[in-house]
């Protein structure tokens, strides 16, 4: 079980970064946030990005991971504030949702 958590964290710190790098060479901004603290809301997403003058919630997962209850309502906050919420266990999620959503000149 142990390193079943090991696997699918080193997992989600490669999609991590692989996201990161993707949107940073599209001249977009990607934040890392850590949870767990004390003083930071829980569900939060794992990145925060501003790109094209939108922002992004990413919540990446590994190919088998779910988000939880409170990272979806989370999503939905962002929703209704106008943002956009991914939950990616790829960089290619990230860009099929550009491309879903329309926003193919980000």
């Amino acid at each position: 079980m142990g390193s079943n958590k090991y696997y699918r964290e080193r997992e989600e710190k490669r999609i991590e970064n692989e996201i990161k790098e993707y949107i940073k060479s599209c001249g977009g901004l990607c934040y890392k946030i850590h949870g767990g603290d004390l003083y930071q809301e829980s569900g939060i997403p794992d990145l925060l990005c501003c790109w094209g003058g939108l922002f992004f919630g990413i919540e990446v997962k590994d190919p088998d991971g779910e988000p939880s209850a409170v990272q979806l309502a989370q999503g939905l906050r962002i929703k209704k504030a106008k943002g956009h919420f991914i939950i990616a266990t790829s960089v290619q999620d990230v860009k099929d949702y550009i491309e879903k959503e329309g926003l193919i000149g980000l």
